[in-house]
Parts: C-alpha cells; sequence; structure tokens
C-alpha cells in the first residue's frame, strides 16, 4: 500500500510545487527532503499544547493523522492547494520552528493558527461548496481521539474551527486576532510578484479544468470584481494591498482579453524540480510508515 501511495505521489501534476510562487528560497525550501519531518516535528509540538501530553499510543494516532493530512495534499485535483500553500502559510505567520511565537501572540496561539493552516484545505475538491466545512468536521475528529479537554483547550479547538470556516468566504467581524492574520497569510500570494501571480492563477485554472474555458472567464472576473469592491483585503495595513489589487486588475484585464494568465508562460521549466521535490517528500513518509510498523 505505501508503494502504491509512493507512485501516486509522484505521478502528481509536478508543476504544484511552484504555484505559491516565488521561485528562489520558497521553492528550495520545499523540496528539502526533511520538509516532512519539520511539519510532523511542528504538528507534535502544537499538539501538545491543543490537545496535551503524547502518551506512547496517542503518539502513534497523532503520527498517522499527520501522515494522512499530509498525504492529502498531494491529490492530483491540487494544483495550487498543495502542501507547498501550507508552507507558505505557516512561513508568513512565522511558525516555521518549535516554539516559535507568532508575531500575532501567545504560545497558544502559534498552536491556533498551526493547525488552521494544516487543516483548513484538507479537503479540497474544486467541484464542492462544502470544502471549508467538511475541512473543520475532520479537525473535529482529531479532537475526538483526545475527548475529554480542560475548558481553555475546548475552547482553542473552537477558535481553530472558526479559522477554518473563516476562509470559505475570507470575512471575519470578530475580534481574534489569530484569525484576522491567518485571512491575510490564507490569500499573502496576492500580493506576489507579477511572475509568481501569473502562475497561481494559471494553477487555478488548472483546479477548474472542468470548467468550459469561455464559463471560466466569464466566472472567474466574477470573483475578482467582488474581492476589488471590498473596502480592504487585508486586516493589517503592511504595503500588500496595493500590490495586490494591482495583480487582481491585471489579471481581469487578462481574462476580458480572452486568455489566461500563465498560459503563455508554462509550466515545463518548473516540472523536473518540482518531481524532485514531490519524490523527495514522499519518500520520508514512506520511510517513516515503515519504520513505525517496526
Amino acid at each position: 500500500t505505501n508503494f502504491r501511495l509512493y507512485f501516486r505521489v509522484c505521478a502528481m501534476s509536478a508543476h504544484s510545487v511552484a504555484s505559491n510562487g516565488n521561485f528562489s528560497h520558497h521553492l528550495a525550501a520545499s523540496a528539502s527532503p526533511s520538509f516532512a519531518r519539520r511539519i510532523r516535528a511542528l504538528w507534535h509540538f502544537n499538539y501538545q499544547i491543543l490537545f496535551g501530553p503524547l502518551s506512547v499510543r496517542s503518539w502513534a494516532q497523532s503520527s498517522a493523522f499527520c501522515d494522512r493530512l499530509i498525504l492529502r495534499h498531494f491529490e492530483e485535483q491540487r494544483h495550487y492547494h498543495t502542501l507547498v500553500h501550507i508552507y507558505e502559510v505557516i512561513k508568513c505567520l512565522g511558525l516555521e520552528e518549535e516554539g516559535t511565537k507568532s508575531y500575532c501572540a501567545p504560545e497558544v496561539d502559534t498552536a491556533v493558527l498551526f493547525f488552521a493552516a494544516i487543516f483548513h484545505d484538507a479537503i479540497y475538491n474544486p467541484k464542492s461548496s462544502t470544502n471549508e466545512a467538511d475541512s473543520a468536521v475532520l479537525f473535529e475528529e482529531l479532537c475526538s481521539l483526545c475527548p475529554d479537554p480542560d475548558a481553555a483547550r475546548t475552547e482553542h479547538r473552537r477558535r481553530v474551527i472558526t479559522v477554518i470556516l473563516a476562509t470559505a468566504k475570507h470575512k471575519y467581524d470578530g475580534e481574534d486576532a489569530a484569525v484576522k492574520d491567518f485571512l491575510d497569510a490564507d490569500i499573502a500570494v496576492l500580493a506576489k510578484d507579477r511572475e509568481a501571480y501569473s502562475l497561481y492563477a494559471a494553477c487555478i485554472r488548472l483546479e477548474y479544468g472542468h470548467v468550459p474555458r469561455n464559463t471560466y472567464l466569464t466566472e472567474r472576473v466574477k470573483v475578482l470584481r467582488n474581492f476589488l469592491k471590498r473596502e480592504r483585503l487585508y486586516f493589517k495595513d503592511d504595503g500588500r494591498e496595493e500590490r495586490a489589487r494591482d495583480n487582481l486588475t491585471w489579471e481581469i484585464g487578462v481574462l476580458e482579453g480572452g486568455r489566461i494568465p500563465g498560459e503563455e508562460v508554462g509550466l515545463n521549466n518548473q516540472r523536473a524540480f518540482a518531481l524532485f521535490a514531490l519524490t523527495a517528500v514522499a519518500v520520508t513518509l514512506v520511510i517513516a510508515a515503515a519504520r513505525r510498523k517496526k
């Protein structure tokens, strides 16, 4: 079973690793064979904050759940919403190392943000309108492994669900700074450089490949115009707002001209390197699974 899974992961669309742009340190970091191990280490560190100390049994259950979640992000329908996107969100929030405090708050918020990051796209079907709700249910499944938390931990688990559900429409009227910071990180790609944004737009089109081209051109413009109608795209005023609006306006112009951003660029130059990245992550997971069985 592990080897069938390994070959399925390796066969996934290779350019997905490049989908979150910039193509220097971001891509190199995601290609590291230690990437999956870092995710797992962050998982165990934050798990104990949100769920309490790990026993031998709960460690095994937790590890298996983590690996299952990581592998979900290699599903064939994903081109932008991959493990690289999770890495980008984690990086943007400053959660890359165990014990690192996010810029927004205390240690417990790092756990809330981490689990929101790794679960918010856990269920992803471009044909579905319930991805966020389904992802929240999956997080509740993890919570059921530790059914008797104290009141504080129960509240922080609810906060994770609040973050996940808020990504459905990317709107939030509450006061929780962690939710606002997460929503900003989740759409950080909108303010990237034009090359990165163009590839992001191309990958979104690939995820909606089932939609007829002319329909996609029309509906995508509607989505982008709705974003532009918002008073603000980001909660924090850190210079991204103008860049993001410029990118959205640029994409609308391209789409209204009958083209889709990224098509003329092509993704072939990223395929070999991205395939290496996917293979490295897959091998790491397979080896870890084999060791646990021993």
